[in-house]
Parts: C-alpha cells; sequence; structure tokens
C-alpha cells in the first residue's frame, strides 16, 4: 500500500473533520476542551469544526496536508502543519 502525502484542500475538511473526531473525541481532554460537543457529535458539530478548521487556509503559518492510499485514493491521516514564523 503506497502512500502519498499531498496538500490537503478545503473540500477535504469533511473526511478530516469527522477523522479527528473518531480519532480524539470523546477520549482527548485537550480535544474537547477545544471543541467541545455531545457524544456523538452531531451534524451541527461537524459543519460548525468544518467551517471553523477552513479558515485555517488562508492562515500562512498553517499548512494543511494528507496523506493517500495511492491504491485507493482514500485519505490516511489528517496533520495539519503550524509554521510560527518570526516577527521582525
Amino acid at each position: 500500500m503506497p502512500l502519498e502525502v499531498n496538500d490537503a484542500v478545503p473540500a477535504d475538511l469533511k473526511y478530516l473533520v469527522t477523522a479527528q473526531y473518531d480519532a480524539f473525541h470523546p477520549n482527548d481532554l485537550l480535544h474537547i476542551l477545544v471543541y467541545p460537543s455531545p457524544v456523538p457529535p452531531t451534524p451541527e458539530i461537524y459543519q460548525r469544526t468544518i467551517s471553523r478548521q477552513a479558515k485555517s487556509f488562508t492562515n500562512p503559518n498553517i499548512h494543511w496536508i494528507k496523506v493517500v492510499d495511492d491504491e485507493s485514493g482514500e485519505i490516511g491521516d489528517d496533520p495539519d502543519m503550524h509554521f510560527l514564523t518570526p516577527s521582525l
């Protein structure tokens, strides 16, 4: 199963946010604090998180990437990378 790292695009957020909640909610305390929601999260919660995350695509310090299975085309992970740039 060859994997490829690609840039994520806003259209990927539905899958990425679902994977985020599946991985961390309700077991990760930090996730619960940042994304408070019922268990299981409601469709409105998913949409609110998608809208919130979509705004990060305009932030030059955040770069979303995804890992894609070459054979199936499915996204396998959803890291976002925050690059801190010093203010001069």
